[in-house]
Formats: C-alpha cells, structure tokens, sequence
C-alpha cells in the first residue's frame, strides 16, 4: 500500500491451515522473545513469555477475552491483538498489552469484524487488511493512528485475501 493505492507484487499462492496451532505473537525482535496464547478454546487465556537470552518461561497477565486466528503489532513498546475469532464470532475488537505494567486494556474497536487478517506498522500507524468476517473473505482495508483512537477505511485490496500476511518494506 503506497499513496493510497495497493500493487499486486509476483508469488505464488500458498494455503496454509493453523486452526490447529498455538498463536504466537513476536514480543521483541532484539531480545528474541516469544509469548504464545492457544485462544480459541480455553475460557481463560494464559500467555506465556519466553526469552532465549535467559530460556525461561513466565505466566503474564491472561489476555482478557478468547481469540485465536487474529492480527499483532507492536507500536510504542505496546503490543495490539487485532481482530480474531472467539470461538464463536469474529471480533472486531483490540486488545493492547503493556509489558512494562504486565496489564491489558481495550483499545478502538475496528471498522469491520476480521479474523485471519494481516496487521502491519508503518510510519506510526496500525494496518489491518484483509481477513474473514464469518461469511466471505474480505478486500477491505483499515488503518488506525493510535493518537486520534480511530479506525479509518482505506482503499480496498484488488481482491478478498483471508489468512494473509502483512509487511512494513
């Protein structure tokens, strides 16, 4: 996505079924720790935290609602759970963990329910593109800028794209 339109870039199509794995989410690249969340079907949600540097394994705070098959980004040391499937629905809520106060608090609903979405950060706001909304795939787009709260429709993929990937370049 670049001055307000989408470029189709050359690849293959891959299909890849994860109902099955945990969800893992990348905490912090320069310590190479990892926390993962298996979402969908327990009613509590423990997270747990390990770092190569010291390979231990910490309980953080239990993320607050159910979800798998959802988005991550980090932005400003916090980490945002986009979207997802609560076992029941998609969800178009957020989530946002700070690690420094091991706490979770809600953030801005997006526009549109998305599980199996792509969520990417470029230059201080939050992309989330594509996904399923329960019924279709979807080509719909919507960014966040953290500052105002708000979720704002972008312009739309060239075509619906569910369990996608998303990349700042």
């Amino acid at each position: 996505f670049q001055g307000g339109s989408w470029a189709s870039l050359s690849g293959d199509s891959v299909q890849i079924d994860n109902s099955s794995s945990p969800i893992q989410l990348l905490c912090n690249a320069s310590t190479s720790s990892l926390s993962t969340s298996n979402g969908c079907s327990n009613p509590m949600i423990p997270v747990s935290n390990w770092n190569s540097d010291n390979v231990c394994n910490l309980i953080i705070s239990d993320l607050p609602s159910r979800r798998c098959r959802m988005g991550v980004a980090v932005l400003g040391g916090l980490i945002y759970v986009v979207g997802g499937f609560n076992g029941a629905l998609r969800v178009r809520s957020v989530e946002v963990y700070d690690p420094l106060r091991n706490t979770w608090h809600s953030g801005p609903n997006m526009e549109c329910r998305r599980a199996t979405l792509g969520v990417a950060v470029l230059n201080g706001l939050i992309y989330a593109v594509g996904g399923f909304d329960g019924t279709v795939g979807l080509s719909s787009a919507e960014v966040l800028d953290i500052w105002s709260g708000c979720w704002r429709p972008i312009s739309s993929m060239a075509c619906q794209r569910s369990s996608v990937g998303a990349g700042a370049l």
